[in-house]
């Protein structure tokens, strides 16, 4: 991926410590991104912004409603890459939810890089 044709992120996460963490990291690497605490305005996001080809979600946040949150994420964008964020050992559940790819807790932004690697 080129650095000078990055991507738009949506970013949700629910604690806003590591929220702005993660904007300041990725607006370093000269993407554009969409902070949001919570799954419904990251949809709406998603929505309006034809750019956005990446989701950074935060598994736990999604709770319950990730099967139903990724269907209708699909249907706003077929193509969008949803990074689901966990912990060691939730990699099989979120994959099993139709999340494109898995960062594990704690991440560095290279792994970010990588996991979009191809799809934006």
């Amino acid at each position: 991926m080129r650095r000078d044709s990055w991507f738009v992120l949506v970013v949700v996460e629910r604690d806003g410590v590591v929220r702005r963490l993660i904007v300041s990291q990725v607006e370093r690497l000269g993407a554009i991104r969409y902070p949001s605490d919570d799954l419904e305005s990251a949809l709406q996001l998603v929505a309006e912004e034809p750019r956005a080809r990446t989701m950074l979600v935060d598994f736990v946040l999604a709770g319950s409603d990730i099967d139903d949150w990724v269907s209708r994420s699909r249907t706003v964008r077929p193509e969008m890459a949803i990074i689901g964020t966990g912990v060691v050992g939730a990699e099989s559940d979120i994959r099993a939810r139709g999340i494109t790819g898995v960062l594990r807790k704690l991440w560095r932004i290279d792994d970010l890089v990588d996991a979009t690697e191809g799809r934006c």
